[in-house]
């Protein structure tokens, strides 16, 4: 399995799967995976739910980086690339 994969639910402060990994040990592609992963569910529609907004889902995603969830840096840096996209657009390419 590769490494994005394996260790894409893993959290920064070690509490997340499947090995606990925490901080730089977190391969970074898998650190920025879980971020785009989080944003993604939080933003898509559901059966079970409806499809958050981009402010809300932002707020959510610094509120579990300060808890300790998330690399802040790959969190600063998506929440930054979002803004030049125009602020929460559904895709990250250029228009």
């Amino acid at each position: 399995m590769r490494p994005i994969t394996r260790h894409h639910h893993e959290r920064w402060h070690g509490t997340g799967d499947p090995d606990g990994l925490r901080g730089e040990a977190i391969p970074p592609a898998a650190r920025i995976m879980s971020v785009l992963d989080v944003y993604d569910a939080l933003r898509t529609a559901r059966p079970y739910k409806t499809a958050m907004p981009h402010q809300q889902a932002v707020g959510i995603l610094k509120r579990e980086t300060d808890a300790g969830s998330w690399d802040p840096r790959v969190v600063s840096l998506f929440v930054a690339l979002r803004s030049v996209n125009g602020k929460g657009t559904r895709t990250m390419s250029p228009r």
